[in-house]
């Protein structure tokens, strides 16, 4: 079982930060990675306009990795999320598409949930891909 979770990881530097994403970062964590957003919706302690800002900023990364030709669909909870990321892996896509999976759970919350399939959405609409199969 092989399991890459370094794009999910790997700190962005670069990418647009308005005030809101700035007085998020001073008071909670840098939001300079896919996984620090996904931590802070899980945590649940942001309003719903903050919440907002968060699922941007998970949109400017699904950007990002496309932007760099490294689009990555996150497969965030299900008992068999690893095994499915690896099976799709297997296969060869023309964008480099990749499935990474935040493992084996069905535990999560609707915040982090939401994140995860604006993310994928994104990423799925710059590949011009109506949905996976």
């Amino acid at each position: 079982m092989n399991v890459n979770l370094e794009p999910i990881n790997r700190i962005i530097t670069g990418l647009p930060k308005d005030s809101i994403i700035e007085s998020l970062e001073s008071k909670y964590i840098e939001l300079d990675n896919i996984a620090s957003c996904l931590t802070i919706l899980e945590v649940d302690v942001l309003d719903s306009v903050l919440k907002e800002k968060v699922y941007e900023r998970l949109e400017d990364f699904a950007r990002y990795y496309f932007k760099i030709e490294e689009p990555i669909i996150i497969l965030g909870t299900g008992m068999n999320s690893i095994r499915k990321a690896e099976e799709l892996n297997s296969k060869t896509y023309e964008s480099n598409l990749k499935f990474i999976s935040l493992g084996n759970t069905c535990l999560g919350n609707w915040d982090l949930e939401s994140g995860i399939q604006r993310f994928n959405i994104v990423t799925l609409k710059l590949l011009n891909i109506d949905r996976l199969q």
